[in-house]
């Protein structure tokens, strides 16, 4: 198991837990291991045959985007290589750690790591030069238009 990429990061004990209970499902060619909007509540290993990843849009004609077989997983199909850039945004705040490596580091929330680093950037911020007649005639306009206005709330 150790093997496939999906489940090369696990520990062993979550590893033993996932092969202690596995439920070996027959599917007959044609019929739908699962459907978009079904519960997230498992995970498939492929053991033998091949399984069609399709795109089925009502009024459309169902699109295949991938084929796999054993030990293949759909990260590395080319229709996600091809979309990923473009489909996936991929924040610099997360934090993609097993969830006990997680907890063993602190179990830093991402609310606490968009904070750090937004006082990390405005620390290390250095303005760029600005020719002092531009700014004397910025903080003149922003001098007479606060003028003009009440104080608001926010």
């Amino acid at each position: 198991m150790t093997e496939s990429d999906p489940v090369a990061a696990f520990r062993e004990t979550i590893l033993e837990q996932l092969g202690s209970a596995p439920e070996h499902v027959a599917v007959a060619a044609g019929e739908a291991v699962f459907r978009e909007g079904d519960a997230a509540d498992a995970m498939y290993f492929i053991v033998s045959g091949r399984l069609a990843v399709t795109i089925a849009r009502q009024g459309r004609r169902q699109i295949q985007v991938a084929e796999l077989g054993p030990g293949e997983h759909l990260f590395s199909t080319q229709h996600t290589l091809r979309h990923y850039q473009t489909a996936y945004y991929d924040s610099e705040l997360d934090d993609t750690q097993p969830w006990e490596t997680w907890d063993e580091q602190g179990g830093i929330d991402m609310a606490t790591r968009a904070s750090t680093r937004w006082k990390k950037l405005l620390d290390d911020y250095d303005a760029p030069p600005l020719d002092e007649g531009i700014d004397a005639a910025l903080r003149d306009f922003m001098d007479r238009r606060k003028s003009q206005m009440p104080d608001m709330w926010y």
